[in-house]
């Protein structure tokens, strides 16, 4: 469960990354939610964290909240984030090996 999590926030910051300008709470929420992505609660959370870790920043104008990628997070490549995914991924899957024949 907690590598999906982390596809979902990949996806959050993917998006914010390819934006030059923030994005409202219910942008975000409209476009995971029409693609399937994932439910509003498991969305909610998610964004949550990623404020919690200081990886976005949300600021509240006018009755709006914008989202967007804090300072230290976009200096970040999000495509190295991906690489960890990756290979956490590929470390928790065990390897099959052929069997050799001994002679």
């Amino acid at each position: 469960m907690a590598e999906t999590y982390t596809l979902y926030k990949l996806i959050v910051l993917y998006m914010l990354d390819k934006v030059d300008f923030p994005l409202t709470t219910s942008q975000i929420s409209e476009f995971i939610l029409d693609k399937g992505y994932t439910t509003y609660f498991r969305l909610q959370e998610t964004l949550s964290e990623l404020t919690d870790s200081e990886l976005l920043k949300i600021e509240t104008t006018h009755n709006l909240s914008l989202i967007h990628i804090s300072e230290p997070t976009r200096r970040t490549p999000i495509s190295y984030a991906v690489f960890c995914l990756k290979k956490k991924k590929n470390i928790s899957e065990p390897t099959r090996r052929t069997p050799t024949s001994i002679t």
